[in-house]
This record gives structure tokens, C-alpha cells and sequence, in this order.
């Protein structure tokens, strides 16, 4: 309950911050403290974000033993040896496989 309310009071100082005119903010130590942790909150879950894809694609893909490039950044894949159409195809493919497109939804976006 205690990190749920000073994320609270983090995200209200930030909107204090942002919405209020410059001559009306008045922080307290309190509310540096709580905006300081609520970003540290918010930048550890943007970080996990891939992590996180990864995962779910791992899971909903199975051992297809190929590698997936859902989920993959620009630092896992390289681009100098892989066309975007290339990518962007093996993505619908996978897509495919795991249900997310129907055969029509895929020969649509193949011939397009």
C-alpha cells in the first residue's frame, strides 16, 4: 500500500509539474521524493518491455526452431543482411502460425 501512494503522489506531482504554472509550484521534499521514485518505477518497466515480448512470443511460438524476430530490437537483428521485407514477411508468417491472422488476413498482406 505504501509504494501504491507514493506512486500516487509521484504522478500528481508530475502533473503539478507539467500542468500548473511555473509560479505556483510548490514541492515539499515529499513530493521531489515520490516523483524521483515513480520515474525509477516507470523507467525499470519500460527496460523490461522486450524482455517481456520476448517472452510472450517464446511461449505463444513454441520450439519452432527457427528464430523469431517478433519481439527482437535492432541490436538483435542484423539489418545489413535482412530486408524489411524479408522481416516484415517472416513476422505475418509467424502471425499466422500462432492464430493472430487468418489465411485471407495473410496472402492479403503478402500481396500487398
Amino acid at each position: 500500500r505504501l509504494h501504491g501512494k507514493m506512486q500516487l503522489l509521484g504522478i500528481g506531482t508530475a502533473l503539478r509539474v507539467l500542468l500548473l504554472p511555473e509560479d505556483l509550484i510548490d514541492l515539499s521534499r515529499d513530493d521531489i521524493v515520490a516523483l524521483f521514485n515513480t520515474l525509477g518505477k516507470l523507467s525499470e518497466s519500460l527496460e523490461a518491455i522486450p524482455n517481456l515480448i520476448s517472452l510472450y512470443w517464446e511461449r505463444k511460438l513454441g520450439d519452432t526452431g527457427e528464430p523469431s524476430m517478433i519481439g527482437m530490437n535492432s541490436a538483435e537483428v542484423n539489418l545489413d543482411s535482412i530486408s524489411p521485407n524479408e522481416i516484415a514477411l517472416k513476422n505475418i508468417r509467424e502471425a499466422s502460425k500462432v492464430g493472430l491472422l487468418s489465411e485471407e488476413q495473410e496472402d492479403l498482406l503478402v500481396d500487398a
